[in-house]
């Protein structure tokens, strides 16, 4: 099996020059991962490397401890929350960067549609006098916004499915007494009623499973993953640390970061067995790594030759953004 890396990539963007672009990165080697990290006194990077841990890109972004990186479809670009920027796309080189939306506001964990012509991402509004947090979907071909969910609830994580037609997230509720609690719905994407899911007790970094069937989580206990249909929840994996950004591979393989202390992230399959953990990161030991995503070529369309992979019919290869 192929060695698997652990980097995190945690950005908060600003329009700072980008530096180190390895034009190598055009061989196609297979899994990608971008990690949003930072070393003490350099600016902070987004830093791309292949499945072996082996460094391809390094960018230098200005990034928020709210933003998160996510591979398009093809792997071709990665959108990510910037600053001063907003919300921004750029090529997977790491050239290119440029801004997308048209609301003013703070943008956080943005996530691609399956066809790659549109971002899902939770925004604080400007003009919003209560400073909520709602869920906003950007057409990438005429830069328009529209307001998914609008209600009082803290949005705090979104997550696309792999059908296109629906959209995992989470919440913020406050409930009396100075308390809050998380909740996580699913709400189609041309809009409509929300509808609850699951009966943990908190929860975090929610991602589709590849056929859309179920739903992987930080909760409880540890990482779970949750039926869509049954509304069954199963602990998958046990872990005392704060584990975070889990990310749903092909094989029925997740990988999630738990940063704190020690700094490693952990591959499981879907039954909790551990498959691989990386401990010791490759960047430096004083790195800090705030979030990653991790590009499977299994569940893309192949840039190269247009020809559709495992979710064929789900992707439009044609299109412009990808």
């Amino acid at each position: 099996m192929r060695r698997l890396m652990t980097y995190l990539v945690y950005f908060v963007v600003a329009v700072t020059p980008i530096v180190s672009v390895n034009r190598a990165f055009a061989r196609e080697s297979g899994e990608r991962i971008v990690w949003a990290m930072s070393l003490p006194g350099e600016p902070k990077m987004l830093y791309v490397t292949d499945d072996n841990g082996d460094p391809v890109t390094s960018i230098h972004v200005s990034f928020h401890d709210s933003s998160r990186p996510r591979w398009s479809p093809t792997g071709n670009y990665i959108v990510l929350a910037t600053e001063p920027l907003g919300l921004a796309v750029v090529d997977a080189d790491g050239s290119n960067l440029r801004q997308i939306g048209d609301m003013d506001g703070f943008y956080r964990y943005p996530t691609w549609s399956n066809d790659g012509m549109r971002v899902a991402v939770v925004v604080t509004i400007a003009v919003d006098p209560h400073g909520q947090q709602d869920i906003v979907v950007i057409d990438l071909a005429t830069n328009e916004s529209r307001l998914i969910t609008d209600d009082r609830d803290n949005e705090t994580w979104v997550d696309w499915s792999p059908t296109g037609g629906s959209l995992v997230y989470t919440t913020e509720e406050d409930i009396g007494g100075g308390r809050r609690q998380t909740e996580m719905y699913l709400i189609a994407v041309e809009g409509g009623q929300r509808r609850k899911i699951g009966n943990s007790p908190f929860y975090r970094t929610p991602v589709w499973s590849p056929d859309g069937a179920r739903i992987g989580y930080v909760g409880e206990g540890g990482l779970r993953v949750l039926d869509v249909a049954s509304g069954h929840e199963t602990l998958v994996y046990e872990n005392i640390d704060s584990l975070q950004n889990v990310v749903w591979l092909s094989g029925n393989r997740l990988a999630a970061l738990a940063p704190w202390a020690i700094p490693y992230t952990i591959m499981i399959d879907i039954d909790g067995n551990e498959i691989r953990r990386i401990a010791e990161p490759r960047i430096g030991a004083d790195a800090s790594f705030h979030s990653f995503d991790w590009f499977d070529p299994l569940l893309s369309v192949d840039a190269s030759t247009s020809y559709q992979t495992t979710w064929g019919s789900l992707k439009q290869p044609t299109n412009t953004f990808r």
